[in-house]
């Protein structure tokens, strides 16, 4: 049987940036998942230093009948890139809409959703490799819904608010894909000498 209780010994703050393993050494289940932790983090940094948190330019946004609804959005939520197919969530006037983003790990038994969308198509769990017939691993999926507060573990990126019966979007929209520089005008930019 399988013990997944450490996961890893990982210290952002550390500023571990490798692990190096010796030869002829056992290499523990925590380096492992160290070392994915660690370029995970890398790559949340780059995104965090270049990209703000909010929305791509798209989707759409709506409230009717005491439900409001966003499709076809990414999201970009402390470093983590979220594609939302769909998600719905009943609300009233002065509700205030967040996408809340949160680790979750996967047994072999757990459901499994589409994207991570906690509202998402189910798909196959793939956890069980048929050549072992047991849970050798587990997965750690990016899960996402929407919520009303901000009161549990996770990350958080506000939508808007329902007022008047109405959907006010507050996010912030990151940029328009009509708005970025193309080559041509990069090039331009330079007077030859």
């Amino acid at each position: 049987m399988s013990d997944f209780e450490k996961r890893s010994n990982y210290n952002k703050d550390a500023g571990v940036v490798q692990v190096k393993i010796g030869f002829e050494k056992p290499v523990l289940e925590v380096e492992l998942n160290e070392m994915q932790e660690i370029q995970r983090q890398r790559v949340k940094d780059v995104i965090q230093a270049v990209v703000p948190n909010g929305v791509l330019h798209g989707g759409t946004y709506t409230y009717s009948n005491g439900i409001f609804k966003i499709q076809e959005v990414t999201a970009i939520i402390e470093g983590e890139i979220v594609y939302i197919p769909s998600l719905q969530i009943s609300a009233e006037n002065d509700d205030i809409i967040y996408i809340k983003v949160w680790e979750k790990e996967i047994t072999a038994t757990t459901v499994m959703k589409a994207y991570g969308n906690e509202q998402g198509e189910v798909i196959p769990n793939y956890i069980v490799d048929s050549r072992v017939g047991q849970e050798t691993s587990r997965r750690i999926v990016l899960a996402y819904d929407l919520v009303k507060s901000t009161e549990s573990d996770g990350a958080y990126l506000k939508l808007g608010k329902i007022k008047s019966g109405k959907f006010e979007k507050e996010v912030k929209e990151i940029f328009k894909i009509d708005e970025l520089i193309t080559r041509e005008e990069i090039e331009g930019m330079f007077i030859e000498i």
